[in-house]
């Protein structure tokens, strides 16, 4: 039996791991350019943070770690013993579940959007 014909590709196979490492590389700029935007007040962040995302992928362990870190540091707002902090954190939780629900259905798109360009 003769294996499966692999589909045609777009891209030569030496340019797959150049396009990689270049997808790895300028959505690692855009995060960090992105978290500064978050950090002064000069630059906007959601701009730069939503393509490094899609160029990453969201399976990215520095993307994960990330993540997980912000859903610690919420869930310790949320449990903190004074009353206004508690409210702070649960306020920032419901954002964040906002955000997410409105963020992510574009990331999808996006993602897909990308591998039927690069493959």
């Amino acid at each position: 039996m003769t294996p499966a014909p692999r589909p045609p590709t777009s891209s030569p196979g030496w340019l797959r791991p150049l396009l990689v490492i270049g997808r790895r590389v300028v959505g690692t700029i855009l995060l960090i350019i992105g978290i500064l935007g978050w950090l002064l007040p000069i630059l906007p962040g959601w701009p730069f943070v939503i393509p490094a995302i899609v160029l990453l992928g969201r399976r990215d362990p520095l993307l994960r770690r990330m993540h997980l870190m912000l859903r610690v540091g919420l869930r310790l707002l949320r449990r903190a013993r004074h009353p206004r902090i508690r409210q702070l954190g649960l306020r920032l939780l419901d954002a964040h579940q906002r955000a997410r629900a409105t963020v992510v259905p574009a990331i999808d798109a996006t993602e897909r959007a990308l591998e039927r360009f690069l493959v």
